[in-house]
């Protein structure tokens, strides 16, 4: 039952999210959810995706601050342990999707302007909702394709201004 409520929170937090104007408040709003996922993922023990949720929770916090760093020092940092976790945890083909959406997301997060996170985030729950159906997890795997309609949504709104 704490798993189904996490998960309900989860799915109205990040969409939420992808309807925000500033890369800022985005990037701010993703740790919290970061913070949900963590929950969620410890609450049903999932060890290779929990280790791959607290980087990708310490980069959404070290994130926020990106426009104080003047190199790419904590880009490649995260980059670092994003790939280091994907090889501790590896124990078949279904446990390299968890470091590859962070891998995704490092990247897009750190050059990418909003419509780009966008994109980004798309395409790694994508990889998430497949990560979910191997694994049984089947209504994160809805509630990603769900976030991911509702993304979609907001880029065709949001590309629009532009």
């Amino acid at each position: 039952m704490v798993v189904i409520i996490i998960q309900i929170v989860q799915t109205i937090y990040s969409i939420y999210i992808m309807f925000l104007d500033k890369k800022k408040n985005m990037l701010i709003n993703m740790f919290i959810s970061n913070l949900i996922s963590l929950i969620l993922f410890q609450v049903a023990g999932l060890g290779a995706a929990s280790l791959t949720t607290i980087f990708i929770t310490l980069r959404s916090f070290l994130f926020m601050f990106k426009d104080r760093y003047k190199t790419n020092f904590v880009f490649l940092f995260c980059l670092g342990l994003h790939i280091i976790a994907g090889i501790v945890t590896f124990t078949g083909l279904s446990s390299l999707l968890p470091g590859i959406t962070a891998v995704i997301s490092v990247v897009v997060l750190w050059f990418g302007n909003e419509q780009q996170i966008r994109i980004g985030t798309t395409i790694a729950n994508l990889i998430w909702v497949v990560y979910y159906f191997v694994n049984g997890i089947y209504i994160s795997a809805v509630t990603n394709i769900v976030i991911i309609l509702f993304t979609i949504f907001s880029y065709e709104k949001n590309r629009k201004k532009v």
